[in-house]
């Protein structure tokens, strides 16, 4: 689901599907997810543009807390691929961004940031620090996560473990991405990417 065909009812729906045989991410349980509330998200930095997010409610986490008195999270918002948790910047324009100053073209950081439709650079720096703190344990993960992509050494230059991210992106197979061009294909692979990493708690949110 990319940003432009995002419709909140058609994520709800799966969402309720994923979650007939996942986990809980609040209580660990397997159970039928409820919607709580939608949610307006400003998805732009200028705040011009809005999206209707999901807020799910985990049953059990509410009793639990009703009862004994714990103060449970029972409440998540649930964000698509394409989002960042607590960021106005799509995932989408970062990848863009990163991959223009990191992939040798002479980018100052300051287009990068407006490639974002940011107008600091410490903007960009901000998601480009995040980055660097983590490449090394993102490759790391994803050749174990993807063992069938194997990749050599990681190297040390911040440039060239772009590179590998990308190698390793171009050889993932992921379903309805199969007949996307090679920028869009990429982009689209390094949302499914980061969702997994996000997971682990190595995304590029605070």
């Amino acid at each position: 689901m990319d940003i432009d065909s995002y419709n909140h009812h058609s994520f709800a729906r799966w969402l309720e599907e994923w979650f007939k045989d996942t986990p809980c991410c609040l209580c660990g349980e397997i159970h039928e997810v409820k919607i709580h509330q939608f949610v307006d998200r400003n998805i732009s930095p200028d705040n011009s543009r809005v999206l209707i997010v999901i807020r799910i409610i985990c049953n059990s986490n509410f009793k639990k807390r009703e009862e004994t008195g714990e103060k449970l999270q029972y409440t998540i918002t649930m964000l698509p691929g394409f989002l960042i948790p607590h960021s106005r910047v799509p995932l989408p324009d970062i990848y863009k961004a990163m991959d223009e100053y990191l992939s040798g073209r002479e980018t100052i950081q300051q287009e990068a940031a407006l490639i974002m439709n940011c107008q600091s650079r410490h903007s960009f720096r901000l998601y480009y620090g995040r980055f660097c703190k983590f490449a090394s344990k993102w490759l790391s993960f994803l050749s174990t996560v993807f063992p069938e992509i194997i990749e050599k050494e990681i190297v040390v230059e911040i440039g060239g473990k772009w590179k590998q991210i990308k190698k390793i992106l171009k050889g993932l197979t992921v379903g309805t991405m199969e007949g996307l061009s090679d920028s869009s294909g990429l982009c689209r692979r390094f949302e499914y990417a980061h969702t997994i990493l996000s997971g682990y708690k190595m995304g590029l949110g605070p």
